[in-house]
């Protein structure tokens, strides 16, 4: 157990190594408020904090604005700083909104809630995403939850006038229970914008080192499909997984694709048979999403990642590969075997599917199915072969996105 501070512009610190002594090792900042606000005291009190060692997160406080727009905002400002807290939605509303709790946090899987009992006990979120308000208070565990805030008139030396005080678990840190330690803060509209003109580029390059980028097509419009590849090829490559196509994507892209086309000099390269193609389509309801489908040749992707949304629904044809697939679904449990174009799944009823098996019955010779996805708290998985579960059953994990390829053997 951390003890913690919550602070924002209004609050005076005197002396952090004061609070650091004092026994205050985390400091939540207040970074944003409703579509436009920044708080002006930010990067002081970020180099304050982290002169002295404390453990840093941002927070925003919700207003009544349209979703993306707050979140967006949110994130344009915490993608200036190296955070070690998980990022934190603070929601005290006049009148209360559940719809707008769920849609925010569906944006980022590392979001956190801080909130009264009023709102986090109607959230629907496991009790290590919210950092609950309980003020007058004398915690001596968090009891499960991600933090407990038990003192809004706190006094510590350090700080002039009252304090929001907290004690907060490991479930605030960036890099625990799955959390990526390079967690990606961007949205679809922010990394449109930053990448510019060069979307067809990066799409192109992505699609040669075989990242689909949703539909296998270089289109230069930069959607979801595209976001989800970068995202994979970023953490595949060991880059900082914040979806953003700098100079240093772009200049281990090139790599890459110079030392996949090279050639060995002085020996003859033998001819290389030509690959046949294998038109794959894919249609899923995504939550908060909605009904989407993707195209690729030999290679397809659906679904997200990062973002915490559940696959409800599957379906899926491949050209010339005959096969039968069945999912595991919430409460539902396990569908029979359907055939290739069979609808697997739910729509309207908000029912995660928690794992698929797909068996090849027909394929033809010298080729093989393969496919792999991302698992809540689990990430990524290896590629897996014909009639395998991918997934779980039984421990309530949503499957949030599925690849699938046809490869030469």
């Amino acid at each position: 157990m951390k003890k913690g501070i919550d602070i924002f512009s209004g609050t005076v610190i005197t002396n952090w190594a004061q609070l650091k002594a004092n026994g205050v090792e985390y400091a939540y900042i207040k970074v944003t408020d409703g579509k436009t606000y920044t708080n002006d005291k930010l990067d002081a009190q970020y180099k304050g904090a982290k002169s002295v060692g404390m453990l840093v997160g941002g927070y925003h406080f919700a207003e009544a604005n349209a979703v993306q727009d707050e979140y967006n905002h949110f994130m344009s400002v915490m993608n200036k700083y190296k955070w070690d807290l998980k990022p934190c939605l603070d929601y005290e509303p006049k009148v209360t909104n559940m719809a707008f709790v769920k849609l925010f946090m569906a944006q980022n899987s590392s979001l956190i809630l801080y909130a009264p009992h009023s709102v986090a006990d109607r959230s629907g979120l496991p009790l290590n995403k919210i950092w609950i308000a309980e003020p007058n208070t004398s915690p001596t565990t968090t009891r499960e939850y991600a933090g407990i805030q038990y003192n809004w008139t706190g006094r510590i030396g350090g700080l002039s006038g009252d304090c929001d005080i907290d004690l907060f678990g490991n479930d605030v840190l960036i890099g625990n229970n799955g959390s990526s330690n390079d967690i990606s803060f961007t949205s679809v509209s922010t990394a449109k914008a930053f990448i510019g003109a060069r979307c067809l580029e990066l799409q192109k390059d992505l699609i040669l080192l075989g990242y689909n980028c949703g539909n296998g097509k270089a289109d230069g419009d930069f959607g979801s499909g595209t976001l989800t590849s970068l995202l994979l090829f970023q953490k595949n490559n060991g880059l900082v997984q914040d979806g953003l196509a700098g100079t240093t994507t772009f200049t281990k892209l090139t790599t890459l694709i110079a030392n996949k086309t090279k050639p060995i000099s002085n020996v003859v390269q033998p001819v290389q048979p030509t690959i046949r193609q294998f038109p794959i389509t894919m249609t899923a309801n995504i939550e908060n999403v909605g009904i989407v489908s993707t195209k690729g040749n030999n290679l397809c992707t659906i679904g997200t990642i990062g973002r915490s949304l559940r696959l409800e629904m599957f379906s899926m044809t491949i050209q010339d590969v005959d096969f039968t697939y069945s999912i595991h679904e919430q409460s539902l449990g396990d569908e029979p075997m359907q055939s290739e174009g069979s609808a697997l799944g739910t729509i309207g009823v908000s029912k995660r599917i928690e794992g698929i098996t797909i068996t090849v019955t027909s394929i033809p010779t010298g080729y093989k199915l393969q496919y792999r996805g991302n698992i809540q708290n689990k990430g990524m998985t290896a590629w897996q072969e014909s009639n395998t579960l991918l997934g779980t059953k039984g421990l309530g994990l949503r499957l949030e996105e599925i690849e699938v390829r046809v490869i030469a053997i």
